[in-house]
């Protein structure tokens, strides 16, 4: 084959080609902001999911767990007296 490209008197030059980005389809992570593939499927998952769920809610926020709001709240800001 290397014969068959030769051309003398053509100057070439010394390259590399990388295959980079190479992945299966099994191992391709999964875009969130694109549409689905099928549609249907999705709506019939959004409706078991939907309904696993129910219409209540039966849990309640740990309020001793909640974290502090100085990062958000000015009036939580810790203050130095001096």
């Amino acid at each position: 084959m290397a014969e068959r490209l030769y051309r003398v008197g053509v100057q070439y030059y010394k390259i590399g080609v990388g295959a980079i980005g190479l992945v299966s389809d099994r191992q391709r992570k999964i875009d969130l902001f694109l549409s689905p593939e099928n549609p249907a499927l999705m709506e019939a998952l959004d409706a078991v999911f939907f309904a696993a769920q129910g219409t209540t809610q039966r849990w309640k926020m740990s309020r001793e767990f909640l974290s502090s709001q100085y990062t958000t709240r000015l009036k939580y800001l810790p203050q130095i007296m001096c």
